[in-house]
């Protein structure tokens, strides 16, 4: 079995292969999600679906396969399921940037709240940390800033870039 999940051959032989490992055992779920991907691979999409749904049946706290049926659900268009699947996802995972990029896509996409877009799409980017340290950067630049222009003004440009070197 490990051997088949290992495999990284995205063939209808493959799947054949997966589904006969279902059939032994059908609450494998790495052979399921194994399975989810391969269909997703060769374009059966539904099928895909059907099979992370199953998966969650047996790991309903899985962030990862909430937002691998998500986006599956939003390529067919169905923006409601994805929608709760992206929020499933990041309620169990707040890390998982790439959801919450694509949570505010589709905030922004069916004309939701934009302001929670934005949130979401930051939410990739900026950590609480990196946003304390921008906020801290920004207290002690912008006042040596206004003191080099104060000291252009009284003593000239020349003692301002002096100034910067010191």
């Amino acid at each position: 079995v490990e051997e088949l999940l290992s495999n990284t051959d995205l063939t209808p032989a493959a799947k054949d292969q997966l589904n006969r490992t279902l059939a032994l055992d059908p609450n494998l779920w790495q052979a399921n999600v194994r399975l989810a991907e391969v269909s997703q691979a060769v374009g059966e999409t539904a099928a895909a679906i059907a099979q992370y749904e199953r998966v969650l049946v047996v790991q309903p706290k899985s962030a990862t396969v909430h937002g691998a049926v998500a986006s599956l659900y939003y390529v067919n268009k169905n923006s409601t399921a994805a929608r709760k699947h992206y929020e499933q996802a990041l309620a169990l995972d707040p890390r998982l940037g790439w959801a919450a990029n694509n949570l505010a896509w589709i905030h922004v996409n069916e004309g939701g709240d934009l302001d929670t877009a934005l949130s979401l799409a930051l939410r990739e980017h900026y950590t609480p940390l990196s946003a304390a340290s921008m906020l801290v950067f920004v207290l002690l630049y912008v006042p040596c800033v206004a003191t080099l222009g104060a000291i252009k003004q009284e003593f000239g440009a020349a003692w301002a870039v002096s100034e910067l070197h010191s």
